[in-house]
């Protein structure tokens, strides 16, 4: 795991792990319970 892709997101507890990025945001992965969201 590189720690130049990891987030901390305003609003969510824990960390989480940059999976894609894409023009209108990001996918990021939960450090804490591995679920995945969609930021815009």
């Amino acid at each position: 795991m590189n720690v130049e892709k990891i987030l901390a997101i305003a609003g969510k507890p824990g960390l989480f792990e940059l999976k894609v990025q894409t023009r209108s945001g990001f996918l990021a992965e939960s450090l804490l319970d591995g679920k995945k969201s969609q930021l815009d």
